[in-house]
Order: structure tokens, then sequence, then C-alpha cells
């Protein structure tokens, strides 16, 4: 354990969940300065057998989860001047890979 580190859990595809995780840390631990955008999940099959909503969902996920995870954090960055967003994504996002095209498609945008 460390008094350092303060979790809170919250689902990066959801805006309003994801400003209450940054209202929350911020009163906790004060303004950030680096926000890391690390949060991914992949299924598996053939393109030609992939689900509409496991496409939406794995989007929803890598690439939107991304964006909003990192969101909440610009506005006070901006008026700071100062600050660092580190997006996580893959290999993945550099070339493709077989039975993982929604997944190769969002690291893609993430990169």
């Amino acid at each position: 354990e460390n008094d350092r580190i303060f979790g809170i859990a919250a689902d990066v595809t959801d805006e309003a969940a994801m400003a209450s995780l940054y209202e929350r840390a911020q009163a906790a631990r004060g303004p950030f300065d680096i926000v890391v955008a690390n949060a991914g999940m992949a299924g598996s099959a053939p393109a030609h057998k992939t689900a509409l909503s496991d496409w939406q969902r794995t989007l929803d996920v890598n690439l939107t989860g991304a964006f909003l995870t990192v969101k909440p954090a610009l506005a006070g960055m901006a008026v700071r001047k100062t600050g660092r967003i580190v997006f996580i994504a893959s290999t993945a996002g550099l070339k493709g890979y077989a039975y993982v095209a929604p997944y190769v498609a969002a690291k893609h945008g993430v990169v």
C-alpha cells in the first residue's frame, strides 16, 4: 500500500464518468500534470464474423476511451501552460494483425 496512490475506477466510454473521475481525483490530489490513456480491450474473430456490436465496443473502449480519458485534463493544462498527455497504442497501431480488425482500426486511430 502506498499513500501516494489514489485509485478510482471509471468507464472510459462514459464521458460523465470520466469527468467525475477527474473532479474526484483533483479534489484529492490537485491539478494533473500527466495523463496516460492506457485502457484497452480486444476480441478475436475473422473480420467477416465480427459483429457490428463487437466492432463498436472495441472502438468505444480503445479509441473514444482514449479521447475521453484525456479530455477533462486539457482545459486545466492549457490554463497552466503545462502538462503531458501520453497515449498508449500497440504495435497493432502500426501494422495489421489477423482476427483483430476492430482493435487494429482503433489503435491506428490512437496513433
